[in-house]
């Protein structure tokens, strides 16, 4: 996947975004995220020269690695496999300020900005499962 020059943190900060993510959910299978998934995402010129996204996508690339798990997997070869599980739910307070300025470049209403910020939330932040809210 090419990304323009300049494009970076605005991609960034889309892909990791609850707007994306509901979006995803609407057109992807829901378990792969492909190429196609990420490109057809719209980015304006306004978000790739937005300063703010441009910070947030620093704070948030520290955040997910500071809250990475690395873990080895033995597999069944003898050989072992080493992966990295990132914690998104972590950053989650930084997702919504990143939601909230995407919110302006898309032209979200407080209402829809609140939907995509709390949607499927209980089961995004690790308290899924079948269990009542208190």
């Amino acid at each position: 996947l090419r990304i323009e020059k300049g494009y970076g943190p605005a991609v960034i900060t889309t892909i990791t975004s609850s707007f994306y993510y509901w979006l995803w959910l609407v057109v992807s299978d829901c378990y792969h995220v492909t190429k196609g998934d990420i490109a057809v995402i719209p980015i304006s010129k306004t978000a790739k020269e937005d300063k703010c996204l441009k910070l947030l996508s620093e704070q948030l690339l520290k955040s997910l690695w500071k809250n990475a798990e690395k873990r080895v997997r033995n597999r069944n070869d003898g050989t072992s496999q080493v992966e990295i599980n990132f914690k998104v739910g972590l950053s989650k307070p930084i997702i919504d300020e990143i939601d909230t300025i995407l919110a302006s470049h898309y032209g979200f209403t407080e209402e829809e900005l609140d939907f995509i910020i709390n949607y499927d939330i209980k089961y995004r932040m690790g308290r899924g499962g079948g269990e009542e809210e208190a």
